[in-house]
């Protein structure tokens, strides 16, 4: 698709692109079939095939009307850039469902951005980057290598649907309820990193499956903004292992922590050079070896 793109203000309702590489220079912009009818009529946005990015790209199913929002659906499919000069990826869609395939494992974009601003729609993401092996050293390459900005407060939720996920930039994560990861997870990133579950309001939940491991191997701060939680299954036990910084953590780096850490959690390990810093609870349950592990200075933010 060249740079043209496809579709402008409401003159395109779905598009559908099907082929073995799918390469797109122009943005693509499905409007459904506006306010003044059918709310039944969306704009949806079908990709079927390996995507390539070609320059800083978006595809916009959000109109004016709400229920003639559309679908964005990369199902399985990857999602690369082209490489050969700055190659981001913008998508808004208002209430459409965005599902999206594995990013960048071959060319990293330089930029992600999904409703970053606004719109209430569910988000799932099957894999940004590869992230080699489990342990906290971590090799592999980062999805994205500029700023990653994924939901808005009113976001409905987050699903991190893959086990590897590792970010080149600074990296927002948000929704207006949980934002949910899936089985033995493992998050890397080079540049600072916030998860914000249900908008920095109470209720909403980083949950986890499994163990779940999120580092930061440079001099960086890593910043939950709500509370940690496993499933709500009594058969479960969950492992949270969090580190900041150079040197393994041991030089520098920050954890900072707004909620409670808790509900079906086994064991947490907290490791940073420069601070962690915590204002909830941490509870685990009431199995053996159920270990609190926090390695650095710490600072109470609040009654913990």
């Amino acid at each position: 698709i060249g740079s043209g793109g496809i579709g402008s203000g409401t003159t395109i309702n779905d598009v559908t692109l099907t082929g073995n590489a799918i390469t797109v220079q122009g943005d693509i912009v499905a409007a459904g079939t506006g306010a003044a009818n059918s709310a039944t009529e969306d704009g949806d946005v079908d990709i079927n095939g390996a995507f390539v990015v070609d320059g800083d790209i978006s595809i916009t199913t959000d109109v004016a009307n709400t229920a003639n929002d559309g679908k964005i659906d990369f199902a399985s499919n990857t999602i690369n850039a082209e490489g050969n000069n700055t190659d981001s990826l913008t998508l808004v869609s208002g209430s459409g469902v965005i599902t999206l395939g594995t990013i960048g494992v071959t060319t990293p974009l330089t930029g992600l951005s999904i409703n970053a601003s606004s719109g209430a729609a569910n988000i799932t993401l099957k894999q940004v980057g590869t992230y080699g092996g489990n342990d906290l050293a971590g090799t592999g390459a980062a999805g994205v290598t500029g700023i990653t900005n994924i939901g808005n407060a009113a976001t409905g939720t987050v699903d991190l649907n893959h086990t590897q996920f590792n970010f080149g930039g600074v990296t927002q994560i948000k929704s207006a309820a949980d934002i949910t990861t899936d089985k033995d997870i493992t998050i890397k990133t080079d540049e600072n990193i916030t998860f914000t579950p249900n908008g920095a309001s109470s209720g909403g939940d980083l949950k986890t499956t499994g163990t779940f491991k999120l580092v930061a191997v440079t001099d960086d701060t890593i910043t939950v903004s709500g509370n940690i939680t496993g499933v709500d299954d009594t058969t479960s036990s969950e492992k949270i292992i969090i580190q900041s910084g150079t040197n393994s953590g041991a030089d520098d780096g920050t954890i900072a922590i707004s909620g409670n850490i808790g509900t079906q959690i086994e064991t947490v390990s907290l490791k940073a050079g420069t601070a962690i810093k915590l204002a909830g609870n941490i509870d685990t349950v009431a199995v053996a070896n159920n270990d609190v592990t926090i390695t650095g200075p710490v600072l109470l933010t609040g009654n913990v």
